[in-house]
C-alpha cells in the first residue's frame, strides 16, 4: 500500500529590488519540505520555456511554474544567431541600451525581471489576419441581408481554356459574382463559390496541393475571410454596406496548418525533479520564433566561457542565487517587546522639544505609536488581528507628516545637461520640434511663467538694466574673460553670491539662464494623482545664495496631514526656483517621488532624487520619477552607483524614520474607536483651517485656479481685498502673494500682549536695498505662544496657502494641538459655480453656515436631493470645482444615484482622498454601483483618479471591449499610461495581453501610437518598456513591425533629403522617382506600411509618385499591392472570335479561331478610359508627411468615428468616410489616400474659372460619374447624408481651415472633410480679416444638389443634421472626457482644459432638444447666406493655380 507524499511548500516572493546575497539566508529559515518515503512513484512532466536573454545574450530555459531556469551551452549555431538577431532589431529600434536614457532604476530591473505572467503567453498569430468587428452591427443595417461580392478567379487559368461558349459571351468571364448572407459564416461563402464555379464552368475546383485550403482575400489588401465568422462580423464587409456596389475579392489558397506555429511559445517537456534532462532538439525550433525574456537574475555574458550551472528559483536548484533579505526586517517577535518600551522616531534634527512631545503622558484617546504597537500585539496574541509583526502601518501612524530639504548636490551638473552648446537632439530639455509646457527655459513656444513676461521690449529692458546694476553692487568683478563653451565654468561657480560676476554671466549665457542667479530656493507640493491632496500642501523653503551645492536643512509640515492621512499614491513634488535680485524667477529643475514604495514601503529617512534640468512639475505626469538620461550620451559608462552619483544633479530630502519599517495601510477609523483612539482624520479642526486658509465660498474658484493652470498671482490678487477686509486674525496669512509662513515654537523676550498678526502691508513697504526684501519679519503673540515668519517674495507664483514648516534646526508647532479660538470663522454664502445649470434650484437658506464636520452618512433631506439633480448635470469642465457643499450633498446623496453608471465619475470627485473614511466608501460604493458600460469607464483612467484601486475597477470593465472599439481608444488609453504609478499596472498589462492575443489589430495599433512619442522624455522609460516586453513576446508578427519602421525609416530620410537639398520644384519629382528606385532593393519583399498593415505592396508606381506643392512638401506614393490580379493576364481561349447567328428563333454561338489578336488600339475610347479608372483604383496610395504633428489629425478622425459609432448605434447612416492616419514619429506620419475622389476646388477647376460661383458644379461632377439613374440616385443619398454628418462633426469639433481644397467628393458622393490641422475654434485670419465666417462649409452648390432651399431632400437634409446634432449632444460629456484625457499629449491647439470650452458652448448642453434644433437650423441657414465661403474658395483655387 503505497504512501501519500506530502509536501508544504512555500512560495516565497523575493523582492527583486533587495540585494541578492542575502536569499539564502531567507530562504533557508523559510523554506521547509516533508517528504515522506514513496512506494509508487510518479512521474510529473513539467513545461519548461526556451528563453533568450536580451541581457546577456544567453539562451536559458525556464520552469514555467517555479520559475527556475537553466542555462543552455549545447545550443544550434543558427539558432542562437537568430536569437542576437531578435535582440539587436530591438536594441537598433528602441535604443534601450545606446539611447539617451540609462534604464538604471530598481524599478526597471524588478519590472523586467519579473516571473513571466502566463497571460502573455499566447500561441503563434496567424499569418492570414482577419479583421474582425466584434462590437453589435447597427440598427441600420437590421433591413440587409446579403452583401454581393465578385469574387475572381485569376489564379486559376485553366478554367479559361476551355470555357463554355456561353460563359464567353460574359463582359468578365473571370469574375463570380455571388449574394453572401450576413449571418452565413465565411467557410459557408467559400463553398457557394465553389458551387457557382462548377455551375459555370463545369468543373469541380479543388486545391493545387491537398495541404492548402480555398480562402478569400480582399482585393488588394492582405485581409482574408475565412472561418465561421458570420460576414457581418468582418470590418471590410460593414464597410462596404455603406453605399457602396459591392466587395472584390480574390479566391485564393493558404497552407491549412503550419506545425511551427503551434510550437510557439518554444516549450520543451521535463521530468520533475530529473538529476539530468534530455538534449533539445533544436531543429524542431528550426522555423519557430524567439521568445525574448529576461532571466530571474542577472547572468553572465554569452562571450565568456562559464561553467555549466543550473541556478534555481525552485525546490531542488543545485545553486541558489542569493538575494538582500529586505531592508528593515527583523527575526525578533515584536510581540516579545515589553509594553512599556517605546518606537522611537529617528530624524536628523532631532531635539529633547520633540522627544518631549512624544514623552507625554499615556492620556486616554491620544493614539501615540507606542501604546497602539501594544495593544495590537496583545489582540494578535489573542487571535483577534492577523498582522505582520516586524513592520508598522501608516494607517496607525498619527505622526504630522513632513519632508525635510536637506540640499541640493551636484546643481551645475544637472544644468550641464541641458548646456546650449550640446546637439539638440541629446539636449535633456529636448522632447521634439514641439517644446512641451513644463519645458522652462524661454526658447519654448510659451515661456515657463506668464509673470516674466514683459508688455513690451522697453520694459524688459528696463528691467534688464535694473537687475545689472543691482548685481554690479552685490557682485564682483574678477577681470577674467572667460569661454562659455568651457566645460570646467562648473568650477569656477561661486559660493555665497557675492563674488565673481564675470564667472555668473558666463554661467547664464552657457545654460540660457532668463537672469543672473542670485538665490535659490525649493518648492514642495503633496499630490494626488493632478491634484494638490489639500489646498495647502504646497510650500517653499527659504531662500538661499545660489551656488553649486546649496544648504537648507528645512523640515516642512504640511498643516491638518498625518502620515494617517496619506493615501497609498501620494507623491512629493519639487520644483528648484533661481531667483534674481530684483525678485525675477524662474525654474531651473525639478524632481518627484512617491511617499510609498511599489511594494507599499513608506521611503523613510534619507533619499537622494536626481533633478530634470529646466522642467517643471507637470502634475498630470504622474509616470515621471528621477532623471536618469545620459549626461555624455558619446560616453556611456557602466551603470555604477558611483556613475550616478557624479552624473546627476540630486536634491536630498528626509522623512522621518522609525525603529521598524512602515507599510502603508487604510486607515480604520471604527476599529481604532473600538480599540480607545481617538479620531483623529478629518476632524472639526480640519475644517475649521479650511474656513481660514480658503473661504468656502471662494474655494471652487481656487479650486479653477489650481485646475487650469492659471498664475497663482491671478488668484491671490483676487482674493487680496476681500480678506484684507475680513477679520484681521488671520488677515496676513491670507495674502498669497506673501513669503513662507513659518511657525514656530514660542520664544523668550516676546513683548506681552502684542497682536497676533500686525496690521500693516509688508508688501507696500519701500525696500532701500535689495537685501530688506529678504529680511525676515516676525509677529508673535503671547496668548498662542507662536510666532509668524515670513518674507516678501516679488511676483511669486508659488505657495497658494500658508504651510507649517521647521525653520532650520527649530521644532515644529502642530496647528491640531492648538485651540481653535485662534481662527476665525467666516460667513459662507452657498453658490454654485458659474457654469451652474440654468434653472432655479431651491436652496436652503440652512446652508449659509460655517462648513463644520459633517456626518456623511445621514439622511439627505429634500433640498439636497434638489441640489443634486443639478450637480448631476455638471459636465466634466466643471466637476473639478464642486464647493464642499456639492461634495457633503454627493455624499450623503450617494445610494441615490448609484444606479447611474455615468455618475461615478461625479461621486469619486466629491472624494476627498486625504480622509481615510472617505476613501475606504469610495471602494464600498464601488462594489455596489451599477456596471459601468465600458466608454464610461475610461474617464476614470485619467489622472484625477489617482487611486490604484479605481484605476483597476476602470480597467476591468474597460477589458471587455471588442478589439476594433479597444483600437478605437486606443489613443486616450496610451495616454492614461502615463497616470500609472507603477511600470507593472493592470492598464499596462491588459494592453499587453490583448495585443498578444489580436496583434494585427490591437498590437499594431498599440506599438505605433507608443512608438510615435519615444521621443518625450518624461513618458520614454514608461514606453520604450513596454514596446520592449510586446516584441520580445509577439514571436513571428515582430518580424512584420520590424520591415514597417524600415520603410517609416527610408522614407523620412528620403523626405528630408527633399527640404534639406533645396532641390528646385521642376526637379523633385525625378529627385523622389530616383530615390525610390534606390531604396526598392533594400526593401523586403513584399512590404508593408505602418498605416494599415493590411496593405501590402509589391512595387513603387514610379509615374504616380510625386513631392506636393504645400510648404511641408509631402511624399505623394502610388504603390502596387502584392495581391492584384490584372484581368488582361489572363489566357482566356485567345485567340477567338464569336459570332451569333439566328436560325428559326434560336441564337446560335458560334466560335471561331482567329490569328489576328485584338490589341489595346482597337477598343472603344470609352472602355479605354473604363479601364484606365479601373487601374487606378487597384493602387493603393499614401501621403507621407514631415513636420506636422499628426496626432491632431489622428484626434479628429478619432471623434468623427465615435460620432459615427453614436449615429449607428441610433439607426442613423450618415456614409462617414474617415479616413485612416498614423503618426510614427516625431512630426512625422502618413495619411491615406482616398482614391477615387477629387477636392472641390478640382472640380471647381474643371468647371472653368468661376466654377466655385456656379451653382451645377458638384451636381454635374457627380451625374458625369454616375451615368445610371440608380446610381445617380445613390450618389445623391450618399451626399446628402455624408454632408449633414460632416456640417455636424465640424461644428462641434470647430475645425477651422475649411476651404474647397479641404473638402473631397468620392465618384459615389461620399462628400468628407481632410487636414484637421486646427480645431476647437481656431479658425484661421489673414491680414485682419476673417476667412471663415460660419461654423461649417454648406453652400448654394452643395444645397441644389439636395434640389434647393426649398427642395424635399434640402427638408430632409436638415431633419439629418438635427438629429445627428441632439444624438452628438446626449453623449456631450462623453466626448468632453475625451478631450480632456489628451491633455498631456501636447498637441498644439489641446493644452489645457480651456481648450475644450469652446466644445462646451458648441454642444449647449443646458437647452432642451427643441431649442438645440431651432438653434442649428439657423446655423444652416447663416451658412448658405455666406457668400464670402465662395469668393474664399475662389481666391484659394486662383492661388493653387497661380502656384
Amino acid at each position: 500500500m503505497s504512501l501519500q507524499i506530502k509536501i508544504i511548500e512555500l512560495n516565497i516572493f523575493c523582492n527583486q529590488s533587495v540585494k541578492r546575497n542575502k536569499v539564502q539566508k531567507v530562504q533557508d529559515n523559510l523554506l521547509i519540505f516533508f517528504v515522506l518515503p514513496i512506494m509508487d512513484k510518479q512521474q510529473v512532466e513539467e513545461k519548461w520555456l526556451i528563453c533568450a536573454d536580451p541581457d546577456s545574450c544567453q539562451i536559458y530555459t525556464l520552469n514555467i511554474n517555479t520559475n527556475e531556469f537553466k542555462i543552455e551551452y549545447e545550443v544550434d549555431q543558427e539558432y542562437r544567431q537568430k536569437a542576437i538577431q531578435a535582440i539587436q532589431q530591438i536594441e537598433q529600434m528602441l535604443k534601450l541600451k545606446s539611447g539617451t536614457w540609462r534604464m538604471a532604476s530598481k524599478q526597471i530591473e524588478q519590472y523586467r525581471r519579473r516571473k513571466i505572467p502566463s497571460y502573455l503567453l499566447h500561441k503563434q498569430s496567424s499569418s492570414i489576419p482577419t479583421y474582425l468587428c466584434q462590437s453589435t452591427l447597427s440598427q441600420v443595417f437590421v433591413k440587409v441581408n446579403s452583401i454581393k461580392l465578385q469574387v475572381k478567379l485569376n489564379q486559376y487559368k485553366e478554367l479559361f481554356v476551355n470555357m463554355p461558349p456561353e460563359v464567353q459571351l460574359l463582359e468578365k468571364p473571370n469574375i463570380v459574382e455571388i449574394e453572401a448572407g450576413l449571418v452565413t459564416g465565411a467557410d459557408e461563402v467559400i463553398k457557394n463559390v465553389l458551387r457557382e464555379i462548377y455551375q459555370r464552368f463545369k468543373v469541380k475546383l479543388k486545391p493545387k496541393d491537398e495541404k492548402y485550403q480555398f480562402i478569400l482575400q480582399i482585393a488588394g489588401f492582405k485581409e482574408f475571410l475565412t472561418g465561421n465568422h458570420p460576414m457581418l462580423s468582418y470590418d471590410r464587409v460593414r464597410v462596404q454596406l455603406r453605399g457602396m456596389k459591392h466587395l472584390e475579392v480574390i479566391l485564393t489558397e493558404v497552407p491549412k496548418y503550419t506545425d511551427q506555429s503551434s510550437l510557439f511559445p518554444p516549450i520543451v517537456q521535463r521530468i520533475k525533479g530529473a538529476d539530468q534532462y534530455p538534449p533539445i532538439e533544436w531543429k524542431k525550433f528550426k522555423d519557430v520564433p524567439i521568445l525574448l525574456w529576461y532571466a530571474p537574475s542577472t547572468l553572465p555574458k554569452y562571450e565568456f566561457e562559464i561553467i555549466n550551472t543550473r541556478i534555481s528559483f525552485g525546490i531542488g536548484a543545485t545553486y541558489q542565487m542569493k538575494f538582500d533579505k529586505p531592508r528593515g526586517s527583523s527575526q525578533e517577535n515584536i510581540s516579545n517587546l515589553d509594553c512599556s518600551e517605546k518606537i522611537k522616531r529617528q530624524s536628523v534634527g532631532d531635539n529633547p522639544q520633540k522627544q518631549s512631545i512624544q514623552d507625554q503622558g499615556n492620556k486616554k484617546g491620544v493614539g501615540y505609536i507606542n501604546d497602539l504597537v501594544s495593544m495590537r500585539n496583545e489582540l494578535f496574541r489573542q487571535n483577534i488581528l492577523s498582522i505582520d509583526q516586524n513592520i508598522l502601518y501608516s494607517g496607525e501612524c498619527d505622526w504630522p507628516f513632513s519632508v525635510r530639504i536637506c540640499s541640493i548636490e551636484n546643481l551645475v551638473q544637472a544644468l550641464e545637461q541641458d548646456n546650449k552648446f550640446e546637439k539638440p537632439q541629446l539636449r535633456a530639455t529636448y522632447n521634439g520640434l514641439i517644446p512641451p509646457q513644463y519645458i522652462t527655459k524661454k526658447t519654448s513656444t510659451k515661456v515657463e511663467d506668464d509673470n516674466h513676461k514683459t508688455k513690451n521690449n522697453k520694459s524688459e529692458n528696463r528691467e534688464q538694466n535694473q537687475g545689472r546694476q543691482v548685481h554690479l553692487k552685490l557682485h564682483k568683478r574678477t577681470g577674467r574673460v572667460l569661454d562659455p563653451r568651457n566645460l570646467d565654468i562648473r568650477k569656477q561657480i561661486p559660493f555665497g553670491g557675492q563674488d565673481f560676476l564675470d564667472e555668473l554671466e558666463t554661467f547664464q549665457e552657457r545654460y540660457e539662464l532668463d537672469f543672473l542667479p542670485f538665490l535659490i530656493s525649493v518648492q514642495v507640493c503633496l499630490y494626488h494623482g493632478c491634484k494638490l491632496l489639500t489646498p495647502w500642501c504646497q510650500a517653499e523653503t527659504k531662500k538661499q545664495p545660489f551656488s553649486h551645492s546649496p544648504k537648507f536643512y528645512q523640515s516642512i509640515t504640511f498643516p491638518g496631514i498625518k502620515i494617517s492621512q496619506l493615501p497609498q499614491e501620494a507623491r512629493l513634488c519639487f520644483n528648484i526656483i533661481a531667483h534674481s535680485a530684483i525678485g525675477q524667477q524662474q525654474i531651473i529643475g525639478c524632481t518627484t517621488m512617491y511617499i510609498f514604495s511599489e511594494e507599499k514601503r513608506f521611503r523613510a529617512h534619507m533619499n537622494q532624487l536626481n533633478i530634470w534640468p529646466f522642467y517643471k512639475i507637470d502634475p498630470r505626469l504622474l509616470c515621471v520619477g528621477q532623471y536618469f538620461g545620459w549626461v555624455n550620451s558619446q560616453q556611456q559608462a557602466a551603470i555604477t552607483s558611483d556613475v550616478i552619483t557624479n552624473s546627476y544633479g540630486r536634491l536630498i530630502i528626509q522623512l522621518d524614520q522609525f525603529n521598524l519599517p512602515m507599510k502603508w495601510s487604510l486607515r480604520d477609523e471604527k476599529q481604532l474607536e473600538e480599540l480607545g483612539f481617538s479620531k483623529s482624520a478629518r476632524s472639526q479642526r480640519y475644517y475649521e483651517m479650511r474656513n481660514t486658509l480658503i473661504p468656502n465660498s471662494d474655494y471652487s474658484t481656487y479650486q479653477q485656479m489650481q485646475s487650469s493652470t492659471l498664475a497663482s498671482e491671478q488668484f491671490g490678487t483676487l482674493y487680496q481685498s476681500n480678506y484684507s477686509t475680513t477679520s484681521n486674525s488671520f488677515s496676513s496669512a491670507s495674502n498669497f502673494n506673501g513669503g513662507s509662513h513659518i511657525f514656530s515654537k514660542k520664544q523668550r523676550g516676546v513683548a506681552a500682549g502684542s497682536s497676533l498678526f500686525a496690521a500693516t502691508n509688508i508688501h507696500q513697504r519701500q525696500h532701500s536695498s535689495p537685501y530688506e526684501q529678504y529680511s525676515q519679519v516676525g509677529f508673535t503673540s503671547q496668548e498662542q505662544g507662536t510666532i509668524l515668519r515670513f518674507g516678501e517674495f516679488n511676483e511669486r507664483n508659488t505657495h497658494l496657502a500658508p504651510s507649517v514648516m521647521h525653520m532650520g534646526q527649530g521644532s515644529s508647532f502642530n496647528i491640531h494641538e492648538q485651540s481653535s479660538s485662534q481662527f476665525s470663522s467666516y460667513k459662507l454664502s452657498h453658490q454654485f459655480s458659474s457654469q451652474n445649470i440654468s434653472q432655479n434650484q431651491p436652496v436652503s437658506e440652512s446652508y449659509n453656515q460655517i462648513v463644520t464636520f459633517k456626518n456623511w452618512s445621514t439622511t439627505p433631506r429634500t433640498e439636497d436631493l434638489a441640489i443634486l439633480q443639478a450637480l448631476l448635470k455638471y459636465n466634466p469642465l466643471n466637476r473639478p470645482y464642486f464647493t464642499d457643499q456639492h461634495k457633503y450633498i454627493l455624499m450623503i446623496c450617494r445610494n441615490h444615484y448609484k444606479t447611474l453608471p455615468y455618475a461615478l465619475q461625479i461621486f469619486l470627485m466629491a472624494i476627498e482622498w486625504d480622509d481615510p473614511e472617505q476613501v475606504r466608501e469610495a471602494h464600498n460604493m464601488i462594489k455596489l454601483w451599477t456596471p459601468l458600460p465600458p466608454e464610461d469607464a475610461l474617464p476614470l483612467l485619467d489622472a484625477p483618479f489617482a487611486d490604484e484601486t479605481v484605476r483597476l475597477y476602470a480597467v476591468e470593465r474597460v477589458s471587455i471591449l471588442s478589439d476594433d472599439e479597444l483600437q478605437l481608444y486606443m489613443l486616450e488609453l496610451t495616454q492614461c499610461l502615463m497616470f500609472e504609478k507603477h511600470l507593472f499596472n493592470p492598464l499596462a498589462e491588459m494592453l499587453l495581453e490583448r495585443s498578444l492575443q489580436n496583434p494585427w489589430v490591437v498590437g499594431h495599433e498599440l506599438f505605433w501610437l507608443l512608438k510615435a512619442q519615444l521621443h518625450v522624455r518624461p513618458s520614454y522609460e514608461r514606453y520604450s518598456l513596454l514596446l520592449e516586453q510586446l516584441l520580445m513576446l509577439c514571436g513571428e508578427f515582430r518580424q512584420q513591425l520590424m520591415n514597417e519602421v524600415l520603410v517609416d525609416n527610408e522614407l523620412y530620410n528620403i523626405a528630408q533629403k527633399v527640404k534639406e537639398e533645396n532641390i528646385p520644384k521642376d526637379n523633385r519629382v525625378s529627385f523622389l522617382q530616383a530615390e525610390l528606385q534606390q531604396l526598392f532593393p533594400k526593401l523586403p519583399k513584399p512590404f508593408s506600411f505602418a498605416l494599415d498593415s493590411r496593405m501590402e505592396a509589391q512595387q513603387f508606381k514610379m509615374s504616380e509618385c510625386k513631392v506636393m506643392d504645400s510648404k511641408k512638401m509631402p511624399l505623394w506614393l502610388s504603390v502596387i499591392p502584392q495581391c492584384i490580379e490584372e484581368d488582361e493576364d489572363l489566357l482566356i481561349s485567345q485567340p477567338k472570335k464569336i459570332g451569333k447567328t439566328s436560325e428559326e428563333g434560336l441564337i446560335q454561338i458560334n466560335i471561331m479561331p482567329d490569328d489576328n489578336k485584338q490589341g489595346k488600339d482597337g477598343k472603344e475610347h470609352a472602355n479605354d478610359q473604363l479601364n484606365v479608372d479601373s487601374k487606378q483604383s487597384t493602387l493603393l496610395k499614401i501621403m507621407f508627411k514631415t513636420g506636422d504633428d499628426i496626432r491632431q489629425d489622428m484626434l479628429t478622425l478619432q471623434l468623427i468615428k465615435i460620432m459615427d459609432k453614436i449615429w449607428l448605434d441610433a439607426g442613423l447612416d450618415f456614409r462617414m468616410k474617415p479616413y485612416k492616419t498614423i503618426s510614427t514619429q516625431d512630426n512625422v506620419g502618413m495619411i491615406e489616400v482616398v482614391t477615387n475622389s477629387l477636392t472641390i476646388e478640382k472640380i471647381h477647376g474643371d468647371a472653368g474659372v468661376m466654377g466655385a460661383f456656379q451653382q451645377k458644379t458638384i451636381w454635374n461632377h457627380l451625374k458625369t460619374k454616375n451615368t445610371e439613374p440608380q446610381s445617380f440616385e445613390t450618389a445623391t443619398d450618399n451626399f446628402l447624408r455624408s454632408c449633414a454628418g460632416y456640417c455636424v462633426a465640424t461644428y462641434v469639433l470647430g475645425i477651422g481651415d475649411r476651404h474647397s481644397g479641404n473638402i473631397m467628393i468620392t465618384d459615389t458622393g461620399h462628400l468628407f472633410h481632410i487636414d484637421f490641422g486646427h480645431f476647437l475654434g481656431n479658425f484661421k485670419q489673414k491680414f485682419g480679416i476673417k476667412r471663415e465666417r460660419t461654423k461649417f462649409v454648406l453652400t448654394e452648390e452643395m444645397a441644389f444638389v439636395m434640389g434647393g432651399r426649398d427642395g424635399d431632400l434640402f427638408k430632409k437634409f436638415q431633419q439629418d443634421c438635427t438629429n445627428a446634432y441632439n444624438l452628438v449632444r446626449k453623449h456631450g460629456h462623453f466626448l468632453i472626457n475625451i478631450f480632456l484625457m489628451n491633455l498631456s499629449a501636447g498637441m498644439p491647439e489641446l493644452q489645457q482644459a480651456s481648450n475644450v470650452k469652446y466644445i462646451e458652448d458648441q454642444l449647449a448642453l443646458n437647452i432642451s432638444d427643441q431649442e438645440a434644433t431651432a438653434k442649428f437650423k439657423q446655423e444652416i441657414i447663416i451658412s448658405l447666406n455666406d457668400t464670402w465661403r465662395q469668393i474664399d474658395n475662389w481666391f484659394h483655387y486662383i492661388k493653387r493655380r497661380g502656384g
